[in-house]
């Protein structure tokens, strides 16, 4: 891929609560980009990135960003391959509503995720290991298109998170700001 640079143990600082508190290193290699190519455009900050709630699960997603293409054809993205930035277990799967993917990432400090969202054509399952060159779906606008939501271009909704993750239990996700975080693959991005 064109955006794939070793990365080196990362230490993610952030606020909760007034309080600075610094997570454990996140130490896989090589992270890559979840979409080739280096046109991409990152919106960070959208007003529909927020707090919400998947089955008992909490995610704040305030530093998840939006990648589309800046070209002058309307949904030029459309259908290009997603894959994870690096090894890791599916831990869950959303084919229908919103095209969403969690995977699990291990580190020897900690575990991490990643989110996947909008996607069509899923073509993992639970459970499932996947690494680097294992396509997860393509790009689109699932779950944007519905009528309670602003209907905009197709786009990978997509954030690396730090928390825990169980299925039906209470648990919570944080989104990691990639743009001031260090990771290598997202230097290739143009941050809005």
């Amino acid at each position: 891929m064109n955006i794939l640079k070793k990365c080196n143990a990362l230490s993610i600082t952030f606020l909760l609560i007034g309080a600075s508190i610094t997570t454990p290193a996140i130490a896989v290699d090589p992270f890559s980009s979840p979409v080739e190519g280096n046109d991409w455009n990152a919106l960070k900050g959208s007003y529909q990135h927020k707090t919400w709630t998947l089955n008992k699960t909490k995610i704040f997603d305030k530093n998840a960003i939006d990648l589309n293409r800046n070209t002058p054809i309307w949904d030029a993205d459309d259908g290009v391959d997603v894959r994870p930035v690096t090894y890791g277990q599916v831990v869950y799967v959303d084919k229908d509503n919103k095209g969403f993917v969690i995977i699990r990432h291990s580190s020897p400090n900690n575990n991490f995720y990643s989110g996947y969202m909008h996607m069509d054509g899923i073509s993992v399952y639970e459970g499932q290991h996947v690494n680097s060159s294992t396509v997860i779906g393509e790009v689109s606008n699932l779950g944007v298109d519905l009528p309670s939501v602003f209907s905009g271009p197709n786009h990978l909704h997509f954030g690396l998170y730090i928390g825990t993750y169980f299925e039906n239990m209470a648990s919570r996700l944080r989104s990691v700001d990639l743009e001031t975080s260090g990771f290598s693959f997202a230097e290739g991005y143009t941050f809005k």
